[in-house]
């Protein structure tokens, strides 16, 4: 099984003196090692997410070595 994030922090936000992105990361490993997920997070800001072609392209390569079928 695998858990998708696209994105993981917003902008330059920072928790308990540490970036944003670091805390989300660790949490949502954390989550998937419960659910026994693997995690694929993409560094992409919330503000700066776009469905752009290259931002596609660059998802659909990454879940596409994930076979459907969980193996």
């Amino acid at each position: 099984m695998i858990c998708a994030c696209g994105t993981v922090f917003r902008g330059q936000r920072k928790f308990f003196g540490r970036p944003e992105a670091q805390g989300r990361r660790a949490e949502a490993t954390a989550a998937c090692k419960v659910l026994g997920a693997t995690p694929k997070l993409f560094p992409y800001a919330h503000e700066k997410l776009y469905a752009d072609q290259p931002t596609l392209a660059r998802i659909d390569r990454c879940l596409g070595q994930a076979a459907p079928n969980g193996e």
